[in-house]
């Protein structure tokens, strides 16, 4: 089969550095699904693959997309699905922490509403923030019962998703996700996702980002503000690059090396998003829902791994072996 198995998990979770290794020990290629390594540009804090990387091992959906271009999960799914009819003969490798572009693909959606405006999605953040998320779901709840079904008032990240939906369509989200039928490509395709403990995976954010500064974020930001505009260019939304923008803006001479204040901030929306990503993949993916989904600490996957040859049938189930 083209499709060896799908590694997930949150930012900073070490997905990147366990994909390489695991392709460079099976002969893989790796189909990013990350919905910001795909713009041509945002490199360094979006941690895409270097050009080294790339060249010992071919990734697919990395760099591929104008940064002004909105780029939605069914589009992720089409060109997606049109490598795989293409490569019949090689063997891939997916890794991506965008859940949404995973679902998709898995679960093709009957409707595609396209992809959320950026400015309807910074409403519903301003939203959820003023008003409270009990009060966003007591009123989406009237409004859209059959989209809020199952969603409770303390998971803001699905509850933000509907508050989009309806203040850009008008229209139930059940229409626009229901019906769902697993895509056949999967069938005995094993899923892992990483799920480090909360400091660990904090101490990594802290790490990676710091890291990212010193590799000349700032500078990379700088070019990009040459060639685009932060208000209409989709990729802006990667985490970082914005607060980055708006510091450059209050300072264009400002220096490679940031203020601390900028650091904290980047970092403090780099762990919200962590744990709306971990939220999403505890909810949304489980062994009864299509591939076989598990959840492993990152050392323990790859000591799964590396014990049985990088083999991904040691992440099936034992009883699903028998």
């Amino acid at each position: 089969m083209p499709l060896v198995a799908l590694l997930g998990g949150p930012t900073a979770s070490g997905k990147s550095a366990l994909a390489l290794r695991w392709a460079r020990a099976r002969g893989l290629e790796i189909i990013s699904a990350d919905s910001r390594q795909l713009y041509r540009g945002f490199s360094i804090g979006t941690g895409a693959p270097t050009l080294d990387e790339r060249a010992e091992v071919p990734h697919h959906l990395v760099g591929c997309a104008d940064p002004r271009e909105p780029f939605s999960p069914q589009r992720f799914r089409a060109e997606a699905a049109s490598l795989l009819a293409s490569r019949p003969e090689s063997r891939f490798l997916v890794v991506g922490g965008t859940g949404l572009y995973l679902k998709e693909w898995m679960f093709p959606s009957a409707h595609d509403r396209g992809e959320t405006p950026p400015q309807i999605r910074a409403a519903a953040e301003r939203e959820l923030a003023e008003r409270g998320a009990a009060a966003v779901h007591a009123d989406l709840s009237a409004l859209d019962p059959g989209g809020m079904e199952g969603v409770a008032p303390q998971d803001r990240y699905r509850l933000q998703k509907r508050l989009e939906n309806w203040r850009f369509t008008g229209k139930s989200y059940a229409r626009g996700n229901g019906n769902a039928r697993p895509d056949a490509a999967f069938d005995g395709v094993p899923f892992a996702w990483l799920d480090p403990a909360r400091d660990v995976l904090h101490a990594r954010i802290e790490a990676r980002v710091r890291a990212m500064f010193a590799q000349g974020w700032i500078d990379e930001v700088r070019g990009l503000l040459r060639a685009y505009d932060p208000a209409t260019t989709a990729a802006f939304n990667a985490l970082g690059y914005r607060e980055i923008a708006e510091a450059l803006a209050a300072d264009p001479a400002l220096a490679s090396r940031p203020s601390e204040a900028l650091v904290e901030k980047v970092l403090a929306r780099t762990r919200q998003y962590a744990k709306k990503q971990t939220t999403f993949f505890r909810h949304q993916f489980s062994t009864t829902s299509g591939p076989m989904a598990r959840a492993f600490s990152p050392e323990d996957l790859a000591g799964r791994l590396e014990s049985f040859g990088w083999d991904p049938k040691c992440l099936f189930p034992p009883e699903s072996l028998s």
